[in-house]
């Protein structure tokens, strides 16, 4: 039980660190007007001085690196939540009788069909 509520913790302390979509992504609704300006900012304190009078490649260069960020943070994020649900399945009875349920449903003609219907075919 203890397990569990630690590898929460550490799931949701992680999820936290990952940076919304609305401050790299200016075709976001909510892109703050301040962005393009601490994204030039950010690359200069990495060392990067060219980008300070061009704010859209500047916009470019820390939209990559917050999806470099974000995608090391998933990935560190997937062992806390893979042991998430082990314990869920081995303390609680009900969760793995679903999850054993929806994986006996699995074949490949279903994750076909799925997998076609997710790329528009």
């Amino acid at each position: 039980m203890v397990s569990h509520q630690l590898l929460t913790y550490a799931s949701d302390m992680l999820a936290v660190t990952t940076v919304p979509e609305k401050y790299w992504n200016p075709k976001q609704e909510h892109y703050p007007k301040y962005t393009p300006y601490m994204a030039a900012a950010f690359n200069v304190t990495m060392g990067d001085f060219g980008s300070v009078l061009n704010t859209q490649q500047a916009q470019m260069q820390f939209a990559f690196k917050t999806g470099i960020w974000n995608g090391v943070i998933g990935e560190v994020k997937g062992l806390p939540d893979a042991g998430i649900l082990a314990t869920e399945y081995f303390l609680n009875p009900e969760k793995a009788r679903a999850f054993d349920e929806g994986l006996s449903q699995l074949t490949f003609a279903s994750a076909w069909v799925s997998f076609k219907e997710v790329h528009g075919y």
